[in-house]
């Protein structure tokens, strides 16, 4: 497990300058050259599901990936007073994003606007945007809801802050050339959500060996000739005893050499098509930072999800394919390619990631054939860091720009996770399969370890 590490994600800098005595703002607000200067250090910026194609992983501290940024200077009344977009390589960027701070200094880092009106009072900053900025006049409310994307270039970070005054100017600025006073708003943007990756898959049943069925009758009915006067319910009792009951953890029996005689573990990983988030909130709030609209389908009835493609309704009406499904008809390799099932998710609501608690789940679904119908969902409910236990991951400490990393291969010593097992196996030599028959099965809480990284990473293990 790697060492959880500190999230710094990004260093934003606004500069504003006042006039000087000639210049004071007047009582009408009349504009005023101002010096704002914005600056964004991605060397500090830790960092759709698409349905079908698995994601590249995001690596512990890795630096952020940006497009686009929107910047607004705002009044007290949350009126625009300043918009500018910025977008990847064009000739502003480099003046914007780079890692020189902004200061007082004759040759500070960051991008400058002028003209700023006297009334500004905080700056807005939002990195990856969704759709056009609003312009100049327009209000902070009118930025629309973003909606919930799953790559890691549609990460949201967006803060706003006051401006304070740090100093005044050592060079002139036209046409005023007496030093004016400086104002900024530092930013630390940790990212408006925490990232879930799906990193390695296992998943087992349990099934008779091809003569097993026919050698415990055997067994257990040499056992009544032994013991005269015993009933067939003493002999089942006696062949369970006799060959144990089979560990996840250990990946065998006490009585193993006998127990492999009648059992089998069949590997059905390849059977798993389908991996689905569930009850995350769709869209945010720029203006509050505040996520809304719920979803959670309790389960796959009502054209909520299509097991020939993984299309995935919560609601039965609107499509969150690719924000929060993956499907492949043939399972997922995650060890080739070194991919991951990634999923983005809006965690300023999230308040308990144990059992019982409110953080989106996850599932991982079958194809039936091999795997029975009634246990073609394995429902992931709960994240722990430490395995085995039923502690819930810290929600406070991981409340923003974390990488849950969810590795289930490594679950129960490398056994991964039993899923199914042949129901005429007697119960007692076999524990309780994980997998249910639906999204929604409150008696089925499987919690994984989580492994926190700062994209800062989390190791999550489910909650068995």
């Amino acid at each position: 497990m790697k060492v959880v590490k500190s999230f710094t994600v990004a260093a934003l800098a606004l500069l504003a300058a006042c006039s000087n005595e000639e210049n004071q703002v007047t009582s009408d607000n009349t504009s005023y050259p101002v010096d704002v200067r914005v600056s964004l250090n991605t060397n500090k910026v830790g960092t759709r599901a698409a349905m079908g194609d698995l994601q590249e992983t995001v690596a512990d501290q890795a630096a952020a990936t940006l497009s686009k940024v929107h910047v607004y200077l705002v009044d007290g009344s949350g009126n625009i007073t300043v918009a500018e977009e910025f977008i990847k390589d064009d000739a502003k960027w480099g003046q914007l994003v780079n890692a020189v701070p902004a200061s007082a200094d004759k040759t500070p880092g960051g991008y400058k606007f002028l003209d700023v009106t006297a009334a500004t009072k905080e700056a807005v900053v939002i990195c990856n945007p969704q759709g056009a900025i609003v312009q100049k006049g327009g209000k902070m409310a009118d930025i629309v809801d973003y909606v919930l994307k799953s790559k890691i270039g549609e990460v949201i970070y967006a803060d706003a802050k006051g401006l304070t005054t740090i100093g005044q100017e050592s060079y002139g600025v036209n046409p005023q050339d007496d030093k004016r006073v400086v104002k900024a708003a530092e930013f630390t943007l940790a990212g408006n959500m925490n990232r879930f990756q799906i990193l390695g898959t296992k998943f087992a049943k349990i099934e008779w060996t091809q003569s097993g069925k026919a050698d415990a009758k055997k067994w257990q009915e040499d056992w009544i000739k032994a013991n005269a006067g015993k009933t067939p319910e003493e002999a089942l009792a006696a062949f369970v005893a006799h060959v144990g009951k089979y560990d996840v953890k250990t990946g065998a029996s006490p009585n193993d050499a006998e127990w492999k005689k009648y059992f089998q573990v069949v590997d059905v990983t390849a059977e798993n098509t389908g991996i689905v988030m569930n009850r995350f909130y769709n869209k945010f709030h720029v203006a509050n930072h505040s996520s809304n609209e719920l979803l959670e389908a309790k389960t796959y009835q009502g054209d909520r999800y299509d097991f020939a493609t993984g299309t995935f309704k919560p609601d039965g009406k609107n499509d969150l394919s690719e924000a929060a499904s993956y499907y492949n008809a043939v399972g997922f390799d995650f060890e080739t390619a070194k991919k991951a099932a990634a999923f983005n998710f809006f965690s300023d609501k999230v308040t308990n990631y144990g059992k019982g608690g409110d953080a989106p789940t996850l599932h991982f679904i079958f194809k039936t054939g091999k795997v029975s119908e009634n246990r073609r969902f394995l429902n992931v409910t709960g994240y722990t860091e430490t395995e085995g236990q039923d502690a819930g991951l810290d929600a406070a400490a991981n409340k923003v720009g974390k990488l849950l990393n969810i590795d289930l291969s490594k679950v129960n010593g490398g056994n991964g996770i039993l899923v199914d097992a042949d129901p005429t196996i007697p119960e007692g030599v076999i524990p309780e399969p994980g997998g249910k028959e639906d999204f929604n099965n409150e008696s089925a809480n499987v919690i994984v370890r989580v492994q926190v990284q700062p994209w800062v990473a989390v190791n999550v293990f489910p909650i068995l």
